[in-house]
């Protein structure tokens, strides 16, 4: 993880699909459709930790998913 400042905490694609579970492509397919607000920097996706929560809890619990309930 890297802290830019003292507000934002950001982390990896690879990181976050190893914190959710899911393949680091998944998440930047997700990345792309704007489904999951990543910032690519260089040829490299970056997201935020608590982004990283908010998508866990906006998919989970939907039918056809590893978070379903």
């Amino acid at each position: 993880m890297v802290k830019a400042g003292c507000k934002h905490t950001f982390m990896s694609l690879r990181d976050a699909a190893d914190r959710l579970g899911l393949a680091p492509n998944t998440l930047r397919i997700q990345a792309n459709r704007g489904s999951l607000n990543a910032i690519k920097i260089g040829r490299d996706w970056v997201v935020e930790a608590g982004e990283v929560e908010r998508y866990r809890d906006a998919v989970q619990g939907k039918p056809g998913n590893r978070y379903h309930r």
